[in-house]
């Protein structure tokens, strides 16, 4: 699990104790322990979802981690090359997927916003392009199947 999954993850959790605390106290003052049990229920529930909500906000679509886990299985993964070479394709992804307006990876965004993007990875163009087809396929499936807003597929 990436660390940023694990953020959320305990986001979600200590939204949910809180709020849980929280709708316990007041529905335990408005209608005695059912209340307290259908407090502590409700409340869990929305301080989960609002914290998890909450984390994503600060780092939408962030989350390579999902990425870090399978580069090395995809056809397009280049034998010898580390993490540090496809983490800034997959991040160019995510940067750039929204301003390319569904054109093709090929198009919009290119060799030269890479080199700019690449850092120390040793990746060409032809070997990173690949990888933000992916991201852009991922986040598009994503928004297609949520009706909304993209984020990476699990």
């Amino acid at each position: 699990m990436s660390d940023l999954k694990k953020d959320h993850v305990l986001a979600s959790g200590a939204g949910a104790l809180a709020a849980g605390a929280i709708g316990g106290a007041i529905g335990g003052v408005l209608a005695g322990p059912p209340g307290i049990v259908a407090g502590v229920a409700a409340g869990a529930a929305l301080g989960a979802v609002g914290a998890h909500k909450a984390s994503e906000a600060v780092d939408p679509r962030g989350d390579l981690g999902h990425f870090e886990q399978i580069y090395q299985t995809m056809p397009y993964y280049v034998t010898g090359m580390t993490w540090s070479d496809y983490a800034p394709a997959y991040a160019y992804g995510l940067r750039t997927h929204d301003g390319a307006g569904g054109d093709s990876a090929h198009g919009v965004v290119g060799e030269e916003g890479w080199q700019q993007a690449k850092g120390a990875s040793r990746l060409l163009w032809s070997e990173a392009q690949p990888a933000v087809a992916h991201v852009w396929r991922d986040l598009d499936a994503t928004a297609t199947a949520s009706g909304g807003a993209s984020a990476p597929a699990p």
